[in-house]
């Protein structure tokens, strides 16, 4: 079970506008040794568009089969304060998002959880682990060809590493969910949302 797929997830998996660097770091973290509580997101948006509210979705799924098992983690990222010294264009919007304490608990029992499942038989334990954003339109909405970025953290304290950088929103989301996003106040818009598997 890696990282990388619960991450990169955040738009569409295997997306060509993923900053191969963080790429590689990714996928070298376990899921069983990372910190849920230094898990960050950072979005760096253009004018005319924002995330829903509540838009930013995480769900983990881990399954033991020679036990019949399984448990999983349904949880919202929530919007944090604070400077990420991320750069970013004048207009564009940066949002911090982290797990929640209540689901930082959550997630490390289920880490602890799938530790004795290993421990027990290597291979017989799976997971899969899905990101997913939407969002909605501001005023009269981005331009065709608004840009945008994500950022991730993974260690407390640490720098956030870019994971898309500067990605032409309407290529990355298709033109069809670009187009039909709808106004903010509906709560509704694009839902940019992958599933990996393990």
């Amino acid at each position: 079970m890696k990282l990388s797929p619960f991450l990169t997830a955040l738009f569409l998996a295997g997306c060509a506008a993923l900053v191969p660097t963080t790429a590689m770091q990714l996928s070298a973290l376990s899921p069983l040794d990372a910190d849920p509580a230094a898990l960050g997101l950072a979005l760096v948006l253009p004018g005319g568009i924002a995330v829903s509210d509540g838009g930013v979705t995480m769900m983990i799924d881990a399954a033991y089969r020679g036990g019949g098992q399984s448990l999983r983690v349904a949880a919202k990222l929530e919007s944090r304060d604070g400077d990420a010294a991320i750069g970013h264009q004048p207009g564009d919007s940066v949002t911090l998002y982290a797990l929640s304490a209540a689901d930082v608990v959550r997630l490390r029992d289920l880490q602890r959880q799938v530790a004795i499942w290993h421990a027990k038989d290597p291979g017989g334990t799976s997971g899969s682990f899905s990101l997913g954003v939407t969002a909605c339109t501001v005023g009269g909405g981005p331009d065709s060809d608004a840009q945008g970025s994500a950022f991730v953290k993974t260690a407390s304290g640490g720098r956030y590493f870019p994971l898309i950088d500067n990605a032409g929103l309407r290529s990355l989301i298709g033109a069809e969910l670009y187009d039909d996003m709808a106004p903010c106040t509906h709560q509704t818009g694009f839902s940019a949302d992958s599933t990996a598997r393990h």
